[in-house]
């Protein structure tokens, strides 16, 4: 992360982090999403998460359920990441649901796709804009 901050001193960035962080404990992420946090105010970070439901209970996708790898962190709520982290404020939380409807079907793209929090609890894309400056961090803290 250095090392793309040095070459790029004045860029802003826009970090998708698909498929990865809900494999590491919750620990680990929070140390990531600081260290982004503080070399690339500025950007956005963009990534999903498994909710609570699959990660306290066990759930798996049925692309995983072959295979030993563990989940091992998840969330609900994307607001709980400014908490960890007073650098990201949350742009959106969207449900995999709300897109390509008629791929999950009535009962779980038409009914339960409407049902946000539900789907929360499952999985979710989230968004942060990096705010850039202490002084912005601090309005931030002050708003909360």
């Amino acid at each position: 992360l250095d090392d793309l901050r040095r070459r790029h001193p004045d860029a802003h960035f826009i970090f998708v982090v698909e498929g990865v962080l809900m494999y590491f404990y919750e620990k680990q992420v929070k140390t990531f999403l600081h260290h982004v946090a503080e070399r690339f105010g500025g950007g956005e970070l963009w990534f999903d998460v498994c909710g609570t439901m699959m990660s306290r209970h066990g759930v798996k996708p049925d692309s995983l359920r072959e295979h030993e790898a563990q989940i091992r962190s998840g969330l609900s709520d994307g607001r709980l990441v400014e908490q960890w982290e007073p650098r990201l404020r949350l742009l959106e939380q969207a449900n995999y649901m709300k897109f390509f409807r008629p791929r999950w079907g009535f009962f779980f793209g038409q009914i339960l796709g409407r049902m946000t929090r539900l789907c929360y609890k499952f999985s979710s894309m989230l968004g942060y804009e990096i705010v850039s400056n202490s002084r912005d961090t601090a309005a931030i803290l002050h708003e909360r």
